[in-house]
Formats: structure tokens, C-alpha cells, sequence
């Protein structure tokens, strides 16, 4: 190793150096990020313990009340679970065809899915319609 390459791997580490010290945080850095930490693990704690005590009142009121559903907790349940669109989660699955000189497109009442693509001008080599996505035959996300 030469003189030139030593001097400049000597330098790299000043700078490595002098870089972490003028970037360390200060004591008041510390002292928001300690009681940031704090604040969420005592969140999280708080959270923990509630999750217990519901998981505990399920238990006891399942063991009372097993063969008894009331619609309005269902009802609740979806809400939470999906939010404005819950209403899509009840009825029945019903299919609306829509159709044009291109394509017909089938699509679900039950969350506005597509259930099939056909294009009406296009056959496939046997002479069968072409379908782009068959109804219960292809999964889509």
C-alpha cells in the first residue's frame, strides 16, 4: 500500500468520524424519543388488557347465550368489519348482464365483482365463444 492510499483511507475515516459526531442527537432528542417509546408501550399494554377483558365477556356470554344470534350484533360485527360496505355482505348474489356491440359483461350485485367477460365478435379456435374472465371458472383480485 503506498503513500497516497493510505492518506486517503485515513481521511475517509475522519470524515466517517467527524460525520457521526456532529449527527449524534442531543440529550432533549433522547429524552422525546425515551417517552415516545414509553407512550406506546403503555398503549399497547392498555390495548392488550381491554383485548383480555372482551375476549373473557365473549366467553361468558357465548357459554350463555350459544344457540341465540341477534341480527343487530351481526348486523354491528359487519359494520366493523367492513365498514361502509357492509350492506354488500347480506341479500342474495344476483347477476347483472351489461352489454354492448363489443362485449357482455356479467358483474355481482353482491360487491360489484365481475363475474364473466365474453367478446361477442371473437371465437376461440374450435369455434366456441371467447370468454376473457368465465363465470366461477377464474379467480381475480
Amino acid at each position: 500500500m503506498d503513500k497516497n492510499t493510505t492518506i486517503g483511507l485515513v481521511m475517509i475515516f475522519g470524515v466517517l468520524v467527524l460525520f457521526s459526531y456532529l449527527n449524534k442527537p442531543s440529550k432533549e432528542e433522547l429524552e422525546i424519543a425515551r417517552l415516545k417509546r414509553d407512550s406506546v408501550a403503555l398503549v399497547q399494554q392498555e390495548m392488550a388488557r381491554e383485548l383480555e377483558l372482551s375476549q373473557k365477556s365473549e366467553t361468558a356470554s357465548f357459554s350463555e347465550e350459544s344457540n341465540v344470534i341477534d341480527k343487530n350484533v351481526v348486523a354491528e360485527e359487519m359494520k366493523n368489519l367492513y365498514g361502509d360496505f357492509s350492506i354488500s355482505g347480506e341479500g342474495n348474489e344476483e347477476f347483472i348482464e351489461i352489454e354492448n356491440n363489443l362485449l357482455r359483461l356479467t358483474v355481482s350485485t353482491k360487491g360489484g365483482g365481475v363475474h364473466s367477460v365474453e367478446l361477442l365478435n371473437y371465437k376461440r379456435h374450435d369455434s366456441t365463444d371467447l370468454f376473457l374472465i368465465e363465470g366461477g371458472k377464474s379467480t381475480h383480485n
